[in-house]
């Protein structure tokens, strides 16, 4: 559901990656996305800042994403 959401919010998403401790196997709180588009990278480089996440455009199409704590 939330990714069905996240899809007509933000556009197609290509590939996402979250990354894990590999000995607790808890999240790291970071992770990729791939979108299709720029256009989609945009949207969500501007819900990141409203919602105070980190976010480095690593690409036209990729954002990296962090918990801004």
């Amino acid at each position: 559901m939330l990714f069905s959401y996240s899809q007509s919010v933000f556009g197609p998403v290509q590939q996402v990656k979250l990354v894990f401790d590999e000995k607790t196997r808890q999240s790291k709180g970071y992770g990729f996305v791939n979108m299709e588009t720029a256009e989609g990278a945009e949207a969500v480089e501007n819900f990141t800042i409203e919602q105070n996440y980190k976010i480095t455009m690593l690409g036209r199409n990729n954002v990296f994403i962090a918990r801004d704590n």
